[in-house]
């Protein structure tokens, strides 16, 4: 699990309609952003707003930790 913060949409030009941005929070911290980032000082995640199913804000994230927590532990008695 890692933490990205969200960066924006349609950040270059010619992205289609729904793209988001991620971008990886030891970048974003150092004060990297999308237009002055380079492969090398910064990563981004590129999805569209139909898959991003895989990310979670922190509290759904919380949610869904202790769910599986829960099942596990049920799983095991």
């Amino acid at each position: 699990m890692e933490t990205w913060v969200f960066a924006g949409r349609k950040l270059d030009p010619e992205d289609a309609e729904g793209h988001l941005y991620f971008q990886d929070l030891e970048s974003y911290r150092q004060g990297i952003r999308y237009a002055s980032a380079t492969s090398e000082n910064a990563h981004f995640q590129l999805a569209t707003e139909k898959s991003v199913n895989h990310i979670f804000e922190y509290e759904r994230a919380l949610d869904q930790l202790m769910l599986c927590s829960l099942r596990r532990r049920k799983a095991s008695c």
